[in-house]
């Protein structure tokens, strides 16, 4: 453990107790250490927050990037996340207060409430302008279990409270929780995927729950992935559809993970529309329902063009068949023409 505090007359080095007499880690490891404590602490470098090896998913600790900046101090890091915890192995980050003023202040603490959290700062003098003081922030608990406290660091009117987590490890499934099939045609087969990727450090038996009979066929409705990182931690499901009814179809279903419902769903919709062409106007004037060509003389011919617009879904051949009429006789040329007839 390690409190630093720099005055005008120089840098000075403060002793590093350790509570339990125990090994440290390497900083920023996600690698398990040998003995029973694990030390996560992070330095500040280049006026930036940086761990050692961090990685989005999975890592030891988790730091927001951006401080907190009050009128006097800047404290980093502005929330704490202490992730894949163990029963009986420390874990120990460190918190930073950088003197942002043109004075020398002092800089207090007010340490967590619960027992799981002790926070070791050794109180120094004021803390010179533009320099820092530091305090670990251990982590030890019996338990394989979540908590939660916050650490307030004082300086004159500045109050600032920072957020410290401790998460036990667990799987933490990933996915599109939408699932569009968009506008598809009455009966046409349609088929979708969504992939789910584990990226917790425990494996996770998930179950897809469905309160109501759905249009949708889901393949797998369960399974099993395992840990981040291992070779079975990524499932693709595979998602049907063939309606008939007309309209919007929607289903949305739960997931369980390990017995427990999470707060993510994977929500199904889609269209069903019919597969039809409408005749429009070329100037946008809306659709046509006849094409009055007015007065034509005879041995004169007369042209009209027209939008032929697919309002179907699917791309489709189409093919104009215009009856003639009833005065025709036989070996007449036709009276109506299309150009191109088909597509």
């Amino acid at each position: 453990v390690a409190s630093r505090g720099r005055g005008r007359g120089g840098a000075r080095a403060m002793p590093h107790p350790d509570p339990r007499e125990l090994a440290t880690a390497n900083v920023g490891s996600n690698i398990r250490p040998r003995s029973a404590t694990r030390d996560i602490r992070s330095s500040q470098t280049g006026g930036g927050w940086h761990l050692g090896k961090h990685t989005q998913h999975g890592s030891d600790a988790q730091f927001t990037q951006m401080g907190i900046t009050g009128d006097f101090v800047r404290v980093f890091p502005a929330r704490a996340e202490i992730r894949n915890t163990e029963p009986n192995v420390t874990h120990v980050l460190t918190i930073t207060v950088v003197n942002r003023s043109d004075h020398s202040k002092r800089i207090r603490f007010i340490p967590p409430k619960t027992k799981e959290f002790t926070l070791h700062q050794i109180p120094s003098i004021a803390v010179a302008p533009g320099l820092e003081m530091t305090a670990d922030l251990e982590y030890y608990s019996e338990a394989d279990a979540d908590f939660f406290d916050e650490v307030t660091v004082l300086c004159e009117t500045d109050r600032i409270t920072i957020p410290v987590f401790a998460y036990a490890p667990r799987a933490e499934l990933h996915f599109d929780g939408y699932c569009l099939f968009g506008s598809v045609a009455p009966s046409q087969m349609t088929i979708r995927y969504v992939d789910i990727v584990n990226r917790g450090a425990r494996a996770a038996d998930f179950r897809l729950l469905n309160k109501q009979e759905m249009p949708f066929v889901v393949e797998p409705m369960s399974g099993r992935l395992g840990p981040a990182d291992s070779d079975d931690c990524f499932l693709r499901l595979k998602v049907s559809f063939a309606g008939e009814d007309l309209g919007v179809q929607r289903s949305v279903l739960e997931v369980e993970v390990n017995g427990v419902i999470i707060g993510n769903v994977l929500d199904i919709s889609a269209l069903v529309v019919r597969q039809q062409f409408e005749i429009v106007a070329p100037d946008g004037t809306g659709r046509l329902d006849r094409l009055n060509f007015g007065t034509v003389y005879v041995g004169e011919e007369r042209q009209e063009t027209v939008t032929l617009v697919n309002d179907g879904p699917d791309e489709t051949d189409f093919k104009f068949v215009i009856p003639r009429p009833d005065t025709a006789e036989v070996g007449d040329p036709p009276m109506y023409s299309a150009e191109p007839a088909e597509g």
